[in-house]
């Protein structure tokens, strides 16, 4: 169950940082107020996403190492 409930969330936090950094790109290109406004919070949304994505990839991992240690 806990595998199933860290496999969604990672699926979330990637999906976050694809949007995120979507975002980003676009309002570099973009001109006017609103883009100039918006960067800086896409780009603080890509640190964010990616901070959570790595901490879900270490659960894992040490999930998994743990489980190969008691077989």
């Amino acid at each position: 169950m806990k595998n199933k409930l860290l496999g969604q969330a990672d699926a979330l936090a990637r999906a976050g940082m694809i949007s995120s950094m979507g975002a980003a790109v676009y309002s570099g290109f973009a001109g006017g107020k609103l883009a100039r406004m918006v960067h800086p919070w896409a780009g603080l949304a890509v640190v964010a996403f990616s901070l959570w994505h790595h901490r879900i990839k270490a659960r894992q991992t040490r999930a998994g190492k743990k489980r190969l240690q008691q077989t």
